[in-house]
């Protein structure tokens, strides 16, 4: 039973005649403060896509209802305690501005530290100290070690899926000069959090075809991270665009199936809770898996950036392999320059994770994103415009053939020029150390090269880098994750592999 209150927001656009660009203006505008799961403004934005569904004369998803509920934790930003002062030598006190002067990296359960600071990582007394760091390039060195680590940042990036057990924060160059200038202060450090369980909505849409047992699961996630304090995230490129992208090819296949009828169901799905992690996908695919034999998936998510990255066709390769090869080389062949990706977190990760096929379209090297910074301005709206056409090309020419590709990736190859950069992208990789990254050209193109993964032959190598995990002797073979889900421990019986994602 839905129990959101069906009052029909106010006309701010044609929800029948619109164009891209107004939809990322819409979403992305600041009556919306940043559409974080569980507040009402994110409740506004469902009711306005099934709006828009409803007047594009898309079919709910089970013929009654396009809003669908499920219950995920969030947290309330008015009710939080975020507090941070520096007490100086002399005993007065400055107390540091959340989200202005400081921002944790992600939320952390409920901390209390008092502790002085240190700017030198080799410090004998580092784990009862705060050691704040100019950069990210010694994060490895000192996290899991040190009380607490402060980066400076000149623009913070905001994240509400809580991974850390150990506070990362970022710090102004206001308040890293502040502290530079007070190495003997101390600093008092409060964060706790209010969670609660609530209720939410994913807006699901659907054209009906002739084969009822196959469907296309087009979608996009609308949520964002919110606010801090008087600071709005818009979330114009994340993810308005693949919000945007998603409500025009809907409209167009609407237009296109009144006269030509597929041989599949296009189901179209506006997720919530993306940000949280993928709540909102992980909650809906269990009911698709339930009511479609085949299924594939394609979301669409932070896309369209000036002067960003190639396309990133991401996906789980075991599963999805062939799917990647086939819209990966569609969009190349339509002017799009892409790339085969497996390093992309998204909802589609909700699909393969149930052996579904799926594919994700974004864009690489995006640095505005989950910043205050990530504006309409950034966005080039003749590309998305583009890649909207080029998608809804794929599915009218190459939809049906994809239930029939084989799931086995025997056939899936890379190019010989993707061959040549993954070379000597993992070359450069082996002469970086633990938790360093570099930017390398090939071919006049920049690449992110990174080293987060390393291998541990015994518990006390490991331990020296995460000094205060406790681990048992005789760990046996099992995987645990102990420092959210972007940071796994594979523990197996002749090493330990670790992957950080900080």
């Amino acid at each position: 039973m839905l129990l959101i209150t069906r009052c029909w927001p106010q006309n701010i656009f044609n929800q029948k005649d619109f164009t891209i660009k107004q939809s990322v203006e819409e979403f992305s505008s600041d009556k919306y403060k940043g559409r974080l799961a569980g507040t009402e403004e994110n409740n506004n934005v469902a009711k306005l896509i099934e709006s828009i569904f409803k007047e594009l004369g898309i079919e709910p998803y089970d013929g009654i209802n396009y809003l669908y509920e499920y219950k995920q934790p969030v947290f309330d930003e008015k009710k939080q305690v975020h507090v941070m002062n520096v007490k100086f030598k002399d005993g007065n006190k400055k107390e540091l501005l959340y989200g202005i002067d400081y921002l944790e990296n992600n939320p952390v359960n409920d901390i209390m530290l008092n502790c002085s600071i240190t700017f030198d990582i080799n410090d004998p007394f580092l784990k009862e100290k705060a050691v704040v760091l100019e950069d990210r390039k010694n994060i490895a060195k000192v996290y899991g070690v040190a009380k607490l680590v402060l980066i400076k940042k000149n623009n913070f990036t905001k994240n509400v899926r809580t991974k850390e057990t150990i506070p990362l924060i970022q710090i102004s160059k206001k308040a890293y000069d502040l502290l530079k200038l007070n190495p003997d202060a101390e600093l008092l450090y409060e964060i706790k959090l209010q969670q609660e369980i609530k209720t939410v909505y994913n807006v699901v849409g659907k054209i009906g075809g002739s084969n009822k047992n196959n469907a296309l699961v087009l979608s996009a996630h609308f949520d964002h991270v919110g606010t801090t304090g008087n600071n709005i995230y818009p979330g114009a490129a994340d993810n308005s665009t693949g919000l945007a992208v998603l409500l025009d090819l809907s409209k167009k296949l609407k237009e296109y199936t009144d006269k030509n009828k597929l041989d599949f169901d296009i189901v179209f799905c506006a997720f919530n809770g993306e940000e949280y992690g993928r709540f909102g996908s992980k909650s809906f695919v269990q009911l698709l898996k339930k009511d479609y034999k085949n299924i594939y998936n394609i979301n669409i998510d932070s896309i369209g950036i000036k002067n960003g990255g190639v396309i990133a066709v991401a996906g789980d390769k075991n599963v999805s392999g062939p799917l990647m090869q086939i819209l990966n080389e569609y969009l190349s062949e339509n002017n799009f320059k892409s790339k085969m990706s497996v390093e992309y977190e998204s909802d589609h990760l909700s699909f393969s994770e149930e052996n579904i096929k799926s594919v994700n379209i974004g864009q690489e090297n995006v640095e505005v994103l989950h910043t205050t910074k990530d504006t309409i301005d950034k966005i080039d709206f003749k590309y998305l415009e583009n890649l909207s056409d080029v998608v809804y090309q794929f599915i009218i020419k190459e939809g049906t053939k994809i239930f029939g590709i084989k799931d086995d990736t025997k056939d899936v190859s890379l190019s010989e020029e993707e061959k040549k950069i993954d070379y000597i992208i993992e070359k450069e990789r082996q002469n970086l150390d633990f938790g360093q990254y570099k930017l390398t050209e090939i071919d006049g193109k920049k690449y992110l090269v990174k080293k987060f993964d390393k291998e541990f032959s015994d518990i006390k190598s490991f331990q020296e880098i995460y000094g205060k995990t406790d681990l048992p002797i005789n760990i046996g073979e099992y995987e645990l994750a102990i420092l959210g889900q972007a940071n796994i421990l594979n523990f197996l019986p002749s090493k330990l592999e670790l992957t950080q994602m900080l």
